[in-house]
Parts: structure tokens; C-alpha cells; sequence
């Protein structure tokens, strides 16, 4: 599994939720986090069934945070992308 240095716990960075990928104001009430690893069926399924839905009716509303938590646990490919996400997410492109 990739994990970025400033997720791990004890790090200088632990708790700057800021760092973290996210969708949303960081003001919002309700955060969801998003555990996903890229290869997976259900992510997939999450991501293009639900996600929508809650990005249409409370992340634009400003209702709703959420935030993405990478995992790669099928195979060697989940890392690279996993490593291709969080390189798009530091350009302000991961939900793109």
C-alpha cells in the first residue's frame, strides 16, 4: 500500500486535514472519507453511482466534505495508479 509520509500517524503532518485529497468546504458539516483502492469493482461502482449523486445534491450545496483515503491491495498496478491519483490530487485534478 502506498501512504503518503504526511497521512502516517506521528508525522508533522498528521493531522493537516488540508493535505488530505479533498472535494468540498473544508467548512462543510459532514465529512465523508473514502477508502478506495482504484482496481477495485465496488470503488468503482461507488465512484460512478453514488459519488455523483452526493457531489450534485451536498458537496455543491456545501453540505458535505469528502475526503480520499488511497489503498492498494490487488495488485501492483493499484499502486502506480494509487501514486497517479495522489499525483493528480497535488494539481487539483483528482476529482477531475
Amino acid at each position: 500500500m502506498v501512504t503518503p509520509t504526511w497521512w502516517t500517524e506521528g508525522s508533522d503532518f498528521a493531522n493537516a486535514q488540508l493535505l488530505l485529497p479533498h472535494l468540498g468546504d473544508p467548512d462543510a458539516p459532514v465529512t465523508v472519507v473514502e477508502y478506495a483502492d482504484l482496481q477495485c469493482p465496488f470503488c468503482a461502482q461507488w465512484a460512478s453511482r453514488t459519488l455523483p449523486d452526493l457531489v450534485e445534491d451536498y458537496v455543491r450545496a456545501g453540505d458535505l466534505r469528502i475526503e480520499f483515503r488511497g489503498m492498494a491491495f490487488i495488485g501492483a498496478d493499484s499502486e502506480k495508479a494509487l501514486r497517479a491519483a495522489l499525483a493528480a490530487g497535488e494539481q487539483d485534478r483528482l476529482w477531475n
